[in-house]
């Protein structure tokens, strides 16, 4: 799906997608001059449409989104990164997957060996690490049991949104 960059101030930013819903809302470390604002906007559409599959791998949106603050923070123009981060529910759901799969694969765990422990199904488990479904709280504590994680994984994913 197409996203539109389109600044709302110098340090905000939104992200609207082709069927003009709102993907996410951004605020910048710094300020964006106002003749440079455009071409700001279309130097993260670029990195937005290059972040769709990197290294062959297709990500989801909130994969995208990090690999494109990390590219903002490189570069040698204008460095800057987010700040502040307001998304959607899907975008929600696609950054507590990553964050699930993140700590599974730290663990050294496989998919199917998580579904075992969690009691799963590993097809359920793959979507919810895709982002394709929203986790509910009895499910995410049986990942979180299975992974050894403390409730407060739930107050962590919170902060690391606030300061992308």
């Amino acid at each position: 799906m197409e996203v539109k960059i389109v600044f709302i101030s110098s340090t905000d930013v939104r992200l609207i997608r082709s069927n003009r819903t709102m993907l996410a809302e951004l605020r910048f470390k710094q300020s964006i001059p106002q003749d440079k604002q455009e071409s700001y906007a279309r130097l993260m559409e670029v990195l937005l449409d290059q972040a769709k599959r990197v290294r062959g791998k297709e990500h989801n949106s909130w994969q995208q989104l990090e690999y494109v603050n990390k590219r903002l923070s490189l570069n040698k123009d204008f460095p800057n990164s987010f700040q502040r981060l307001v998304t959607d529910k899907e975008l929600t759901r696609a950054y507590i997957g990553a964050k699930l799969q993140n700590i599974r694969k730290k663990r050294k765990l496989s998919l199917r060996g998580l579904a075992h422990l969690s009691g799963i199904d590993y097809g359920n488990l793959s979507k919810i690490e895709n982002g394709n479904v929203s986790v509910g709280l009895d499910v995410l504590c049986r990942l979180l049991q299975a992974m050894d994680i403390h409730l407060d994984f739930i107050e962590k994913i919170a902060l690391d949104k606030v300061k992308l």
